[in-house]
């Protein structure tokens, strides 16, 4: 069998020799490379990559798709190394990534899951829904698509992600705001000085003795009476729903 230099060489020669369309040239790197185990596909592409550079196979738009059109390597988006913290868009190798996308699709899925199973719990009324036109979820999707029992545009897959992924953000980042703001809540409900102004404000009865410490004392146990543990967790929900729509909002606009 050739070197991975002199098949991307023959390939260039035939190429430019038959005057082939690039999706061709595509077909017939993605046929050498079936042949080659997976430490020699770098090697060939970044052989054919110079090929192409030197003139001999049709310059840099035919470069571009046969390293990123599906022969074998797979380059990352402009979103994705912004978050890596790399402004690289180097081509990925195929292995290490089938490795990660192996590790990350149960990840994601677990994720979807879990995410939606709460988001039911607490709001169960709200229109924020799993569903997305056809598309039912994150993992159904993901199998359809990878598997190819549909066909989605990437406009239809993008909310789907976009969605589970702003759900998650709300939820996890609603935990701190939402404690300040229930906890801030109810010390003001139960403070010294606004259990006074309530009793004034609404000319609470008392016993003719004691004076406005009674009656505070008495107004104190109406408010503690009706703190039920339900009430506290249903306060709780409405809180985190409340937080997590405005943050779904605000990420939409």
């Amino acid at each position: 069998m050739d070197t991975p230099a002199q098949a991307a060489h023959r390939i260039a020669e035939e190429f430019k020799a038959s005057g082939s369309r690039p999706t061709q040239l595509i077909q017939a790197i993605k046929d050498e490379l079936k042949l080659r185990p997976l430490p020699e596909h770098n090697e060939f592409l970044d052989s054919l990559a110079m090929e192409c550079r030197g003139g001999r196979v049709g310059g840099e738009a035919v470069l571009e798709e046969a390293e990123y059109g599906g022969a074998g390597r797979m380059v990352l988006s402009e979103n994705v190394t912004k978050r890596l913290g790399t402004k690289e868009l180097a081509a990925v190798n195929q292995q290490q990534a089938t490795f990660l996308l192996n590790k990350l699709v149960p990840l994601l899925v677990t994720l979807d899951q879990l995410v939606w199973t709460v988001w039911k719990n607490i709001a169960p009324e709200s229109k924020t829904k799993r569903q997305s036109g056809n598309i039912l979820s994150v993992p159904a999707m993901i199998r359809d698509y990878i598997f190819q029992t549909k066909s989605y545009k990437e406009e239809e897959m993008n909310p789907v992600f976009e969605k589970t992924q702003q759900l998650a953000a709300g939820l996890i980042g609603a935990i701190g705001p939402m404690g300040r703001t229930y906890g801030r809540k109810q010390a003001a409900k139960f403070a010294p000085m606004g259990i006074q102004n309530m009793v004034k404000r609404e000319g609470t009865k008392g016993p003719f003795l004691g004076g406005d410490q009674a009656k505070c004392w008495i107004k104190y146990t109406e408010l503690f009476e009706d703190l039920h543990e339900d009430q506290i967790e249903q306060e709780i929900h409405r809180a985190i729903v409340r937080y997590t729509e405005d943050l779904m909002r605000g990420s939409r606009a």
